[in-house]
């Protein structure tokens, strides 16, 4: 089963692609829109193309695990797509994400941006989750 994984940001949606028979995420492309509609629309189209089975949504919360404004602006993107998809849509916690997408992006001198890499990063950790059941 091929999987989306999704770094939600304001103006930037990192993406990146992996399955659950090699466990491995790769990072995909990175959407620049700020219009909710519109960024749906383009992840709708993505899922389309790429036969994606399942979409995993980094939800950020603070250091100590509550939410902040980005939480909340996340979940009103997360709702969007609950309300426009007919494939899961699962949150898994992207504390320090984009700081690991950052690091990776300067040691590995990667073709994609941090967004993209952020949403890799996410969509590993739910991989390793789900391998290690």
């Amino acid at each position: 089963m091929r999987i989306l994984g999704i770094d939600h940001g304001i103006s930037n949606i990192g993406l990146a692609i992996g399955d659950d028979e090699t466990f491995l995420a790769s990072p995909f492309d990175t959407i620049k829109e700020t219009d909710l509609d519109a960024q749906v629309n383009a992840i709708e189209q993505i899922i389309l193309d790429e036969d994606i089975e399942e979409v995993i949504v980094g939800l950020p919360l603070t250091l100590e695990g509550g939410e902040s404004k980005q939480t909340e602006t996340t979940l009103t993107f997360i709702n969007q797509l609950c309300g426009t998809l007919s494939i899961p849509v699962i949150r898994e916690d992207e504390r320090l994400s984009s700081s690991f997408g950052q690091k990776m992006r300067q040691q590995e001198g990667s073709l994609y941006d941090d967004h993209s890499l952020a949403a890799m990063a996410i969509l590993q950790t739910y991989l390793d989750k789900k391998r290690n059941q």
